[in-house]
């Protein structure tokens, strides 16, 4: 592997697999179990203007990168390094060859993005959310626990827990019934619990807080 520590650490837990074309870039920090494949990219700067290398001359804020534990990140994935927040691919997350994460996006545990998905910065995407091939994902936007997004599907606005999606843009079609088969058919925010929209709530404080910091630094 090629290790860049010119901005920041790079600490690697025990038992990984990383191959040895993958690049990682500080402040990195990689838990314990994570594979990364061949040619991967971690840690690389956000693609934003006025962050360095766009132009060269601009400020390098690198908030850094958080791979935790049990990760499977496949080959040519890209994993660019947070601005204002740690960019963060949670655990057990499958992340398919080509996928990119762009800065500050955040996934939680046991979510999985098919190949050549691509987020815009800012993305939230909760537990065990589910991503066919190429999806893409406005900036900003927030994919709830247990969310289904169909393959080629471009979301331009939120998508709530447990709903299913697809389309470009994309629509709801009903529940994610495959994550929890009590769920009715037809999509109903009724049905969920209490600690679901809690959740979901938090969530949004997260983006509020982070768009806060955003236009600070604009």
């Amino acid at each position: 592997m090629i290790i860049d520590e010119t901005y920041g650490e790079v600490m690697i837990g025990a038992d990984c697999e990383i191959f040895e074309t993958t690049i990682l870039t500080g402040p990195l920090t990689i838990g314990d179990g994570v594979y990364i494949g061949p040619y991967a990219v971690v840690g690389a700067p956000a693609q934003h203007r006025g962050s360095y290398p766009c132009g060269l001359e601009s400020p390098h804020r690198a908030s850094g990168v958080v791979i935790r534990d049990g990760a499977c990140i496949r080959e040519f994935v890209q994993v660019h390094q947070g601005i204002v927040r740690p960019t963060i691919v949670g655990e057990d997350c499958l992340l398919m060859a080509g996928a990119h994460i762009a800065h500050d996006s955040q996934l939680g545990a046991g979510v999985t993005m098919g190949s050549f998905s691509i987020l815009g910065g800012f993305t939230l995407i909760d537990d065990a959310a589910t991503f066919g091939q190429g999806v893409v994902t406005h900036p900003w936007t927030i994919i709830g626990e247990r969310a289904m997004v169909g393959l080629n599907s471009s979301v331009v606005k939120h998508v709530q827990p447990y709903a299913k999606v697809a389309g470009a843009p994309a629509r709801l079609l009903g529940s994610n019934t495959s994550k929890d088969a009590a769920l009715p058919s037809d999509y109903s925010e009724d049905v969920l619990s209490d600690s679901v929209w809690e959740r979901w709530a938090r969530l949004e404080d997260q983006q509020r807080e982070a768009e806060g910091l955003w236009a600070w630094l604009a």
